[in-house]
């Protein structure tokens, strides 16, 4: 996933032994970088802040998080006893559970 500003690529990797979040330089010279670590539970895609400081990710555990990229700080956002927290706009569900996301009521 492309930041905004096109200056970084935001993706994930189970390289470290753990399924992270690592971002690399999209001018092909800046090296690839580990932004979150203690992956105990599964991560879904990322997605951008506007300001391309932060990532915001939801886990298996029905958690929304905040990552701040330069220092790999994680916050918790927000989190769904009912069904997954999705950072897209489109419903994800497993079966017959309600969806949970910052579009959907809760």
């Amino acid at each position: 996933m492309w930041s905004p500003d096109g200056k970084w690529i935001a993706y994930l990797s189970d390289q470290s032994g753990e399924y992270e979040i690592w971002v690399i330089g999209s001018d092909g010279k800046t090296a690839a970088r580990k932004v979150t670590s203690g992956g105990s539970t599964f991560r879904f895609q990322p997605l951008w802040s506007p300001d391309s400081k932060k990532l915001a990710f939801s886990d298996k555990t029905y958690t929304l998080w905040w990552c701040d990229v330069a220092t790999g700080a994680l916050t918790k956002v927000d989190h769904s006893p009912r069904g997954e927290v999705t950072t897209t706009s489109g419903p994800r569900t497993r079966a017959g559970s309600p969806t949970a996301s910052p579009t959907a009521p809760t």
